[in-house]
């Protein structure tokens, strides 16, 4: 939602079941980059402790910016409407199971009403296909195999075994036992500010 303005993705997610004919189904794809976490105090490139990262996912959702998208895409939901999630490269935390299962309690659904693609996978649907993107780009490239390994262990109740490489061109995370680059000291962190 970072690069659509969060009123105009309420308004088009409003107005889409309004086009539908009787007999077509609908399905929204959010294709990476949902939820801006590097942006959001305490700014870091990665938020690798679920508590934070939730904490996190609740300001936006709440906030007065954020707040009417959210309302409109657990409508889209409530209405019977698909909807699928990619993850891109300011969203990793998605992955983490206690953070997916917030965005989807944000949403007022249930874990299988949203399919959410936290693994790096593009997503086809008839002759789609739908990806992020930031795989082309190294110094957006998400660390996926990291990420699959933190999310498992984070599943079972265990402390993740490693530490997640994320975007060099980024801040590392600020007071966090994972670092994004060793020739970035751990205190760096981003400077853009936001209304939350």
């Amino acid at each position: 939602m970072h690069e659509l303005a969060p009123e105009r993705l309420a308004a088009f997610v409003t107005v889409l079941a309004d086009r539908l004919a009787s007999d077509e189904e609908l399905e929204l794809v959010l294709a990476g980059d949902v939820i801006d976490f590097p942006a959001i105090p305490e700014c870091c490139r990665f938020t690798p402790n679920p508590e934070t990262a939730c904490g996190k996912l609740e300001r936006t959702v709440r906030s007065r910016r954020f707040a009417p998208a959210f309302r409109a895409l657990a409508a889209h939901l409530a209405a019977g409407h698909r909807l699928t999630v990619l993850l891109g490269n300011h969203d990793p935390e998605l992955a983490l199971p206690q953070v997916a299962d917030a965005f989807i309690a944000a949403l007022r659904a249930r874990p299988h009403d949203v399919l959410m693609l936290t693994d790096g996978r593009a997503y086809r649907t008839g002759g789609v296909l739908v990806e992020h993107g930031n795989r082309y780009d190294g110094a957006n490239r998400n660390d996926w195999d990291g990420l699959r390994t933190i999310a498992s262990a984070l599943s079972r109740g265990e402390e993740p075994p490693l530490r997640l490489r994320v975007s060099p061109a980024a801040p590392s995370s600020r007071g966090s036992s994972i670092r994004s680059n060793p020739a970035i000291p751990s205190s760096t962190c981003c400077t853009r500010r936001a209304s939350w």
